[in-house]
Formats: structure tokens, C-alpha cells, sequence
């Protein structure tokens, strides 16, 4: 997941808003301390700190709202949990993927900041090392990955499960198939007569046999795509709903595997091109509302036999306070 354009400038406020900069400096190790333990593992302020100022930059669900300091806490307690977990079973999650991640990350800030250089002299300014930024988000990304493979151990499903999901969701008329595609699209010129649309259909087989003898989909559109509105992303069109699909599309797409492309696809105003990026099958939506439940079934059962113990006073009446509120029926309801 790449960041949205988020300024270093708001993650650096919203460490201010805890009183020191987010990313200790050197000058300010001395202020650290311990504020809770789990199992084994010391939490110390400045992890508080470093989540808060993560969660806010990372997750989608977080940007634009302030994170606080329970909160984090809490987020940080239940993974470390999860991460224990998994390491105790000797559960790995992939080096290379995660380094792809953190250097994802680190362009979207840069291109946030107005480009390289702008970041770094930002970074200077504030005296924050680049190295510490990639560092922090390194070990969350590995840790969130390790503690995802913890819960996901744990989800079963059959194809009973499966297809009792799939009644109850047509039932309630929910979405419960999509594709998530990427295209290259040739309109008709305006007016265009039967010789102009013949030479546009000719334009998508040519580019076809390109496809065919090896050029990478998203060179190809940059090239040809007349859709200004996707031509920069690579031509991604986002998940679609199978039902809404155009029935010529759909009829296209419909023995196509992850990866694979359609031959020209004709339409009423031009000609597209499909690429099937992923399916989301009515699996992945099961799975996807088993995993929340499981992973906090799987966070309550490791919190009941662990030593957890918060030694900050105000952070630890905040945490209860969260426990409660995330406990209560109404947030069950949600």
C-alpha cells in the first residue's frame, strides 16, 4: 500500500503533539522510559510515540485522525502479542517484501514533500535521519506481517462456510465477486465513420500482438491508453463489482487468470484492452470478516495467559477505558 499524499509536515506536528519529536534524537534518549511490559518484552515511551506517529501515517483508516497515546499503546500491546505468537511457532514473513514496502513508503514521503531533495532538507530541518524513518517503519511492517500470519493460522474455512456466505450476502444484496483490473482504451474519433472505428480496431489488435510477444502492460499504456484519467496508474481501474461488468467484458474476463490479458475487447464508443491484476472471490470476503473476529479471539486467548503490565498511570486508565468502549454491545454492533 502506498501512502496518500501525507507532508512530513503533518507527521512531524503530530509527534509535537505528544510533547518531543516522534523520532528520539540522540539529546533525547535520556528522556525515554519504560511504560509497560508484555510477557517478557519492554514497551518504552518512544514506542508509544513511534506507533502513534506511524498508525496516523500508514493506516487508511487512521489518516486525518489523531492518534493517541492509549490507543497506540493498545495497538502495540495487541500486536506484540500476535508477533510472540507467531515466533514461538517459528512463523517467518519474506525479508524482500518487506523492504519493498518500507522503500514504497519512503518515495510517497519524498513525493509528498515535493521530491528528493525537498525531503531531505525537511529532514535536515528537523533533524530526523532517514535511517531512523526506514528503520521504525521496517520493524512495524515486519511485525503487522508477522501478527497477520498469527491470525490467519488460526481462520478455517469450508466450501460449506463459503457457500453458505454466498446466500446470505445475494440475499442481502451484497457484492460478493469482483475484479480488479487494469486497461488500455482506444475510443471512436467523434462522428467516426465505419473505416475510422475500423482503424482503431486494428490499432487494439496491433497492440495486442505487442501483449502477446512480451511488452509489459503498463508500457503499453502509457503508450497507447487514451484515458487520461488512469493512463498515469498504469491504466488501474480498482476492484469491480462481476455484476456490474459490461457483459462483452465480462465474457472476456471470464476464464482469465491473475495476470492474464484479454484480446481486444469491442465496445459501443472504442476498444479496450483488460488486464485481471486479482480476483476477489466470495472466499476472500469470508475470510476477510472471519480474520477480524478470529484475530481478536486470538488476542483475548493470548491476553488471558499473559503477563501484561502498564506502569504508566494515565496511559493505563486510558487503555482500560479503550478496552471497555471496544467491549460494550454497541461497539459489537458496529
Amino acid at each position: 500500500m502506498k501512502p496518500s499524499a501525507l507532508t512530513l509536515c503533518a507527521i512531524i506536528c503530530l509527534a509535537a503533539s505528544f510533547g518531543a519529536p516522534r523520532i528520539a534524537r540522540c539529546d533525547e534518549q535520556s528522556l525515554d522510559r519504560t511504560v509497560a511490559l508484555v510477557n517478557s518484552e519492554l514497551l518504552y515511551l518512544s514506542d508509544v510515540r513511534h506507533e502513534a506517529m506511524l498508525a496516523q501515517m500508514m493506516d487508511a483508516e487512521k489518516r486525518g485522525n489523531p492518534v493517541n497515546a492509549p490507543e497506540a499503546l493498545l495497538a502495540l500491546i495487541n500486536r506484540k502479542l500476535l508477533v510472540q505468537y507467531a515466533s514461538q511457532r517459528n512463523m517467518t514473513v519474506d525479508n524482500a517484501i518487506i523492504v519493498r514496502r518500507v522503500e514504497d513508503w519512503i518515495a510517497g514521503l519524498a513525493q509528498s514533500a515535493g521530491g528528493r531533495e525537498a525531503y531531505q532538507r525537511r529532514l535536515a530541518k528537523e533533524n530526523i535521519d532517514e535511517e531512523q524513518v526506514k528503520r521504525l517503519i521496517y520493524q512495524r511492517e515486519k511485525e503487522r506481517m508477522l501478527a497477520q500470519r498469527a491470525a490467519a493460522s488460526r481462520v478455517q474455512l469450508n466450501q460449506a462456510d463459503v457457500q453458505a456466505f454466498i446466500k446470505q450476502a445475494e440475499a442481502e444484496g451484497r457484492c460478493v465477486e469482483q475484479a480488479v483490473l487494469a486497461h488500455i482504451w482506444l475510443p471512436y474519433p467523434p462522428e467516426a465513420t465505419e473505416e475510422d472505428r475500423a482503424a482503431v480496431r486494428e490499432k487494439a489488435r496491433s497492440i495486442y500482438r505487442e501483449l502477446e510477444n512480451g511488452a509489459p502492460f503498463n508500457s503499453l499504456v502509457r503508450s497507447y491508453s487514451q484515458d487520461a484519467a488512469t493512463r498515469a496508474q498504469d491504466g488501474y481501474l480498482g476492484a469491480i463489482d462481476i455484476t456490474a461488468l459490461d457483459a462483452t467484458v465480462a465474457e472476456a474476463l471470464k476464464d482469465k487468470a491473475p495476470g492474464e490479458f484479454t484480446e481486444p475487447v469491442m465496445r459501443e464508443k472504442g476498444c479496450q484492452l483488460l488486464l485481471l491484476l486479482h480476483r476477489i472471490t466470495p472466499r476472500d470476503y469470508l475470510y476477510r470478516e472471519r480474520f477480524e473476529q478470529f484475530s481478536q479471539d486470538l488476542i483475548e486467548e493470548l491476553r488471558n495467559d499473559a503477563t501484561i503490565e502498564i506502569l504508566d498511570e494515565e496511559l493505563k486508565r486510558g487503555v482500560e477505558t479503550l478496552r471497555q468502549k471496544n467491549d460494550s454491545p454497541d461497539a459489537a454492533s458496529r
